[in-house]
């Protein structure tokens, strides 16, 4: 990652099994990777374009997108 850039997560108080992400300045190559609960994201400046087993997927400028647990995906540019 560049400089500045940083990938936060939070983990909801309600349940132990979503958690929130926070990325600022990640680059659109961000290597395959998975966690092990859901994964709530927005794409708040911009679009980030996944990679998932079902395909590739753009999320547009303020696109929410949800990661099921132990899914397989990439950011890709």
């Amino acid at each position: 990652m560049d400089d500045g850039a940083m990938v936060r997560f939070g983990r909801e108080p309600y349940d132990g099994d979503v958690r929130t992400v926070a990325a600022v300045g990640v680059p659109p190559d961000f290597s395959r990777h998975a966690h092990a609960s859901w994964i709530i994201g927005l794409a708040e400046r911009g679009r980030r374009r996944m990679s998932l087993p079902g395909g590739e997927f753009d999320v547009p400028q303020g696109g929410l997108y949800l990661i099921p647990p132990d899914t397989p995906h990439a950011c890709v540019p």
